[in-house]
């Protein structure tokens, strides 16, 4: 008995080539199942139809990842012509109706979705202040843009502005990380500081 085993193990078919790179637990639990399927699908109308819940447990470790309706038959080694070769189908409908699968513009291809959980922000105890941050403004009378009155900075936010070229968009964005030095982590990166020889361009240093 232990010697047909190990014989049969031998004849099982590699894996089928799937549209990703499994990881080491996606293949393991390959490897792991493919002997017990292997021997109940094989044989074809002998064996009993495939299931759903067998579907949807193989389709576990691949969520976000694209399969077809033949590399699924491929993996249970299911013949055409069987009953599980065209349940294979209507299984995956149904499991697309419950929110497992999404079926995708080519025919027989869909895609393994991933569970998204509700976020409660109601109950979330965070900071919700708004943190302490500097706007541009005259040091010698104290006189702001009276930009601080309409715009409120979260941590995690990002700045986008915009306007017209040669509007002075630089120079606010230069003043704010000169306001701000002292209050935050500050990195200046752009594609007008440095020439292509790398030195300063003439551009920046006239713009300071």
């Amino acid at each position: 008995m232990i010697a047909r085993r190990e014989k049969d193990r031998k004849s099982l078919p590699s894996l089928p080539s799937l549209p990703f790179t499994p990881n080491i637990v996606t293949y393991r639990y390959h490897r792991y199942h493919r002997y017990h399927r292997y021997h109940r699908y094989e044989q074809g109308g002998n064996m009993a139809e495939i299931q759903l819940e067998e579907i949807r447990q193989f389709l576990l470790p691949l969520e976000g990842q694209k399969i077809t309706l033949n590399e699924l038959r491929a993996e249970f080694n299911i013949l055409q012509g069987t009953k599980s070769y065209n349940s294979i189908r209507v299984i995956c409908h149904r499991l697309a109706e419950q929110k497992v699968l999404k079926p995708l513009g080519a025919r027989g291809e869909f895609r393994v979705l991933r569970k998204i959980e509700p976020v409660n922000w109601w109950d979330d105890k965070g900071n919700v202040e708004p943190v302490e941050f500097e706007f541009p403004r005259c040091h010698k009378d104290g006189t702001e843009f009276g930009i601080e009155d309409c715009v409120e900075v979260f941590a995690g936010d990002m700045l986008v502005i915009a306007g017209a070229s040669n509007y002075g968009k630089t120079t606010m964005a230069l003043n704010i990380m000169g306001e701000n030095l002292g209050l935050f982590p500050t990195l200046l990166m752009g594609s007008e500081y440095t020439a292509s020889d790398g030195k300063i361009s003439p551009k920046f240093k006239r713009r300071m």
